[in-house]
């Protein structure tokens, strides 16, 4: 690949940095010939460079590479990426949050309580608050942080919020 020397190797490069073990090493100078930047063997910091470069297009079939490679993590996430579909986010930006599909329960139809029975709430603590049709709900943000969406029928209409 650095003989090669075309950058457009680079998303998946740094996708290895991740995801596969191997000499980070030689894939960080092999990352430094095709691009000329020098950001050692750090995934994150490989990552921050690559989208201060929208310009460096990854190779035809990067697509391919990226479901295949997520399929071996969980095969559930191939119902995200689509080869061969047109994209209006950078592919090579898309990155595995650290759970499975579906790892993080959704908040769904959560049982009611009172605002005055909400005692565990302080004074501060920040909610997301919604009101349809005069029904009016409160979600602690220290909840939404566990389960980061919510799924609630709110004064007859169907709502989710993802966090």
């Amino acid at each position: 690949m650095a003989r090669r020397g075309k950058p457009d190797v680079a998303a998946a490069l740094i996708m290895t940095l991740r995801y596969i073990a191997g000499d980070r090493v030689k894939n960080n100078e092999v990352l430094k010939a095709i691009t000329g930047a020098n950001h050692g063997p750090d995934w994150n910091d490989w990552m921050l460079w690559q989208q201060a470069h929208p310009e460096v297009k990854p190779f035809k079939g990067f697509d391919r590479f990226q479901a295949d490679l997520f399929a071996k993590i969980d095969p559930n996430f191939r119902v995200f990426l689509h080869p061969g579909v047109k994209h209006e986010i950078r592919l090579e930006e898309i990155v595995w949050g650290g759970v499975k599909k579906d790892g993080i329960p959704a908040l769904t139809n959560p049982e009611l309580i009172s605002a005055a029975s909400a005692d565990y709430l302080t004074q501060n603590e920040l909610v997301f608050g919604v009101e349809i049709n005069g029904d009016i709900r409160a979600y602690p943000l220290r909840f939404m942080d566990w389960h980061e969406m919510f799924n609630d029928v709110i004064g007859g209409v169907p709502v989710s919020l993802a966090y």
